[in-house]
């Protein structure tokens, strides 16, 4: 049914809302001139329901229109609940999609975080040793200046 028409979802509760409360208003219609034709029928039509010259006339098509009006709000039901339901159905697949996309997404961040982490580690484990041999050529360094400073002290006391 949703097929035949594409109304929002908010167009489609409304509509469906005014097709619930049609066959309430249609009832009450229909009981007034149900009760206006008895009356009328009977003799003891009150005087404040003679509005016209044939008031069983207008009754009869209370009936026959309230009926009608029932019968089109209850298809009306019929139809807007299940164009409501194709939509529900419809946002619930989209829901399902996108959450199995944040799933395949997070699984991919997880094993990339995973081999960043392995990347890590082996650099860490050429980055130690290439940091032991600076430190120790540091040191080298610092003793080689400090024996170029003295030096020049060494030979001037040697003489």
């Amino acid at each position: 049914m949703g097929y035949f028409f594409s109304l929002s979802k908010s167009t489609t509760e409304h509509w469906l809302n005014g097709c619930e409360l049609l066959p309430l208003v249609c009832g009450l219609v229909l009981a007034y001139g149900a009760a206006g034709e008895y009356l009328e029928e009977h003799g003891k039509l009150p005087g404040w329901m003679r509005w016209t010259r044939e008031p069983k006339f207008i009754f009869v098509w209370m009936v026959a229109i309230s009926l009608f009006g029932e019968f089109a709000g209850d298809a009306g039901v019929y139809i807007f609940s299940g164009h409501l339901q194709s939509i529900s159905d419809q946002e619930i697949k989209d829901a399902n999609s996108r959450a199995l996309d944040a799933a395949t997404s997070a699984r991919n961040a997880k094993g990339d975080a995973a081999q960043a982490h392995n990347l890590a580690l082996g650099a860490l484990d050429i980055a130690t040793p290439a940091k032991e041999t600076a430190d120790r050529l540091g040191r080298h360094l610092q003793m080689s200046s400090a024996n170029c400073l003295l030096a020049p002290l060494r030979r001037v006391q040697a003489i």
